[in-house]
């Protein structure tokens, strides 16, 4: 007889159920009357700002592929590596905090950050072997072509987004200064572009002549999303009433994100659209995802606007 092991309760799960019981004690806490804040009578925040320290997330790929070659059966392959990260990129926070009671509240935030790549691509190295029945005999040869050639540095854009839901604190240090903490769940989004991808055919010609056609190709990365967490800590002075200035840290982390490459067209930066179309293309590039796990501190500076 077999015996059930206890399920575990993954981090995401037990960040997840003490953010609901965070949520509810405020909300608790507000209905009752206990610590609300009438004496300061404003209850809502609205903040946004701006990065003061650039990101960089990155990732790698190898494109790796079978040129395809007419009209016969043939061995062949062909890769090249692309690394790339972001480039000085900068997030823009917005935050909504909501405050039933002097201490305690809710603060539901949104940071996106958009960036182009910046990197180094490998050689672009390609094999191929085939039987060819050359003039005048026309007897079979077995030919190897194997080249080498230099490929375009990557290009493209990382566009993230993140939805965080958190309980919060704040304490007042005097008349003037204020500091807060949060903590809670998060949701990250990625899409993107990545660039060039290379595809050639082959095909024979008459007197059994090779030919060749390379293409760089554009691909964009699928939408996916994952669930993470985040925490920070903020500092806010008072300008006028009503009005203050923050500055604020966050720290962001995320599960891996898996991205599903999808080739989309031609690299216009490179060429212009080829004769071969592309949907004859695609069964042949056996495009992979690429995996990020996003991980950053966000340290942002902005104005808060508190109302009712």
């Amino acid at each position: 007889m077999s015996i059930d092991k206890p399920k575990e309760v993954g981090p995401s799960s037990a960040f997840l159920k003490a953010t609901i019981f965070f949520i509810f004690s405020i909300w608790f806490l507000a209905l009752t009357g206990s610590g609300r804040a009438e004496d300061r009578g404003r209850i809502i925040e609205f903040s946004f700002g701006w990065d003061v320290r650039s990101q960089s997330l990155g990732s790698d790929y190898q494109h790796q592929y079978s040129p395809p070659f007419e009209p016969g059966p043939a061995v062949s392959s062909a890769f090249h590596k692309l690394q790339f990260q972001t480039v000085r990129a900068k997030g823009k926070p917005i935050f909504l905090g909501i405050f039933p009671t002097e201490k305690l509240g809710i603060e539901i935030s949104y940071f996106h950050l958009s960036s182009p790549w910046e990197g180094q691509s490998s050689d672009y190295e390609v094999s191929l072997q085939y039987i060819s029945r050359p003039p005048p005999w026309y007897e079979p040869v077995e030919v190897t072509v194997n080249w080498k050639s230099s490929w375009p540095p990557p290009h493209g854009y990382l566009d993230l987004k993140i939805l965080n839901l958190n309980p919060a604190i704040r304490l007042s240090l005097n008349h003037r200064w204020e500091v807060g903490l949060s903590a809670g769940l998060s949701s990250f989004f990625l899409k993107g572009e990545l660039g060039p991808l290379a595809f050639t055919r082959f095909w024979l010609g008459g007197h059994s002549v090779l030919f060749s056609e390379e293409y760089k190709l554009l691909a964009r990365f699928i939408p996916n999303h994952r669930r993470g967490w985040n925490a920070g800590l903020s500092f806010s002075g008072r300008l006028l009433k009503g009005l203050s200035l923050f500055f604020y840290g966050r720290y962001f982390r995320s599960a891996e994100i898996p991205l599903q490459l999808e080739a989309v067209g031609y690299d216009e930066n490179y060429q212009p659209p080829g004769v071969e179309p592309l949907a004859r293309m695609i069964p042949y590039l056996a495009l992979r995802p690429v995996v990020f796990r996003p991980s950053l501190l966000s340290l942002s500076l902005g104005l808060k606007l508190s109302l009712l």
